[in-house]
């Protein structure tokens, strides 16, 4: 315990560590041809129990060791929510950039695409869990229905910020695959953080069926609310000012939105960032307004907040837990994560009239975890439901599937052809150095 006085200190001292560890293994994955996210999730790893040793101080446990030392709960919570912040302005400014004629005329591939890596994981996982009936992966009294429900939620999980960020390096957000990619991404986390519920509900008792109900209407309401009055409202505001006289006005509402509706979607239980990615899609596209807002806030969330948010989903994961006796069940766990995310989008994407290569990189990029692996495992591992070697497992399945991501999505798509829909490239797709 620090006194509060103390904490502010922790928390500079700690966004330095973190910011210096994500930049150097940034760059460091960029000269190896990896995503900038790796090396920054990576960073999250390296300085965190992994290779300190001890562990992070949560709400339901108390820390210990250097890592408690370096980053005590009350810093740690503080960090927390400015990764969350910045999640949520990031996935604002990747909504607002994309075209939403592209995302209408791709609807139909991506609705057939989403369906089948919503549903494949659902079955694989409910299939799968006897497998994983051991005490190495699944904690003693945890009925199969909760198990089920947390490992279907893990291998749908899929890295819709992580995409969004590889996406804009490797310059794909402007392709077929890319409006493809996002489209299902935002709508597969939804399916993933419903399981996530429907498991947290059976693991304390409530109604499995009618709390995912519930959510998915909510969620619905949500976004009718959003398209049907926000938007209008939104137009109309945007329409009566002068944007270049008033940008700091304008930035200053949109970032409110962003924030209040980044609420709304945590408290439904669809996670913070979907409310981010929905108001961006909202948002009128007046002339001149998203060229604008990036350059206003696209650097500072890009270079501050997102690494502090994969760093902190770093600190919480320790890979000493694992030895080669699992070895196993870590196979299985990754060929399920092929099974259940990459070969359905690739069978959906051919089926809806992508080629061969284009779909295989949607199904390359849709089977990434990210850190939403992440957030799911922790979720598992504070209800009890999962052990430290299966929530290490997840880290590890989104690790692994996101390094492969960008060689193998470099080789299928050597040399992307111009999209048909003439996609907007937004501002904020260069690489950062």
């Amino acid at each position: 315990m620090i006194s509060q006085a103390d904490v502010i200190a922790y928390v500079l001292a700690d966004l330095v560590l973190i910011l210096v560890a994500a930049r150097m293994l940034g760059r460091a994955a960029s000269a190896l041809r990896q995503p900038r996210v790796a090396g920054e999730i990576a960073a999250g790893i390296l300085i965190g129990p992994t290779l300190l040793g001890g562990h992070v101080g949560t709400d339901s446990t108390e820390g210990a060791g250097l890592v408690d030392r370096l980053y005590p709960a009350e810093a740690f919570a503080f960090l927390s929510l400015i990764g969350q912040i910045g999640l949520v302005l990031y996935m604002f400014l990747v909504g607002i950039a994309l075209d939403r004629r592209a995302l209408r005329r791709r609807k139909r591939q991506i609705g057939v695409v989403a369906t089948a890596t919503g549903v494949a994981p659902i079955a694989l996982g409910f299939a799968a869990a006897p497998l994983f009936d051991s005490s190495a992966w699944r904690p003693l009294g945890v009925g199969d229905l909760t198990f089920s429900l947390f490992l279907a939620a893990g291998l749908a999980a899929t890295a819709l910020p992580v995409l969004a960020r590889l996406l804009q390096e490797k310059g794909l957000v402007a392709t077929p695959v890319g409006v493809i990619t996002v489209g299902v991404a935002g709508l597969v986390t939804v399916i993933a953080f419903l399981l996530v519920a429907a498991g947290s509900a059976s693991a304390t008792g409530g109604g499995v069926v009618v709390d995912v109900v519930l959510r998915l209407g909510l969620a619905v309401s949500f976004t009718l609310l959003l398209l049907l009055i926000v938007r209008p409202v939104l137009g109309w505001v945007l329409g009566s000012i002068d944007a270049e006289r008033n940008i700091g006005s304008i930035l200053s509402l949109l970032v409110i939105l962003a924030l209040a509706s980044g609420l709304v979607a945590d408290r439904i239980g669809v996670t913070a960032l979907i409310g981010g990615l929905l108001l961006g899609l909202v948002v009128p596209l007046t002339p001149g307004l998203v060229e604008r807002v990036e350059a206003r806030l696209h650097d500072v969330v890009v270079l501050v907040f997102l690494p502090v948010f994969f760093a902190v989903s770093g600190l919480v994961t320790d890979l000493r837990v694992l030895d080669f006796g699992m070895a196993p069940g870590l196979l299985l766990f990754f060929v399920l994560l092929v099974a259940a995310k990459w070969l359905p989008a690739y069978l959906a994407g051919r089926a809806t009239g992508l080629a061969g290569a284009e779909a295989h990189a949607v199904g390359v990029l849709v089977t990434c975890g990210g850190v939403l692996a992440l957030v799911v495992g922790l979720t598992g591992l504070e209800l009890g439901v999962l052990t430290s070697e299966l929530q290490v497992t997840f880290v590890l399945g989104a690790l692994v599937t996101l390094v492969l991501a960008g060689p193998l999505v470099d080789r299928l798509l050597a040399a992307p052809a111009v999209p048909a829909e003439a996609m907007r490239e937004p501002g904020s797709v260069a690489p950062q150095d």
